[in-house]
């Protein structure tokens, strides 16, 4: 199954105050049953990471109370464009065949995240 996803970074800064950015969660997309996207975040507690669980939430609203059925191939590039540079940002989206369904491969990334210690 073909899917593409891309990584949702935070703006942070590091020791020094020099701006770096965090990885938090993942968006994926492609064939499935609904909306085919599914986004997955880190557990957290830090307002940063749960405010940008909350955007990707009100997107699927949006969806939703749109009655979307299914997603331009360019949903993904639309969103990381739109997100502003001092907000965070949005990695290239890749592709893989790997997984076979957009949970596998959301939860798959997910774990290769590096955790805040």
């Amino acid at each position: 199954m073909k899917l593409r996803y891309m990584i949702d970074m935070i703006l942070r800064e590091d020791k020094d105050g020099q701006p770096l950015y965090e990885p938090v969660g993942v968006w994926v997309q492609g064939p499935g049953p609904g909306l085919d996207i599914e986004m997955f975040y880190l557990d957290s507690r830090d307002p940063k990471v749960l405010a940008r669980k909350e955007e990707a939430d009100w997107v699927i609203n949006r969806l939703v109370e749109n009655d979307a059925t299914s997603l331009a191939d360019d949903f993904l590039d639309y969103h990381r464009q739109s997100r502003s540079a001092y907000d965070g940002a949005f990695t290239e989206p890749a592709e893989t065949e790997r997984f076979a369904s957009l949970e596998a491969c959301g939860l798959a990334i997910l774990n290769t995240l590096p955790r805040k210690k």
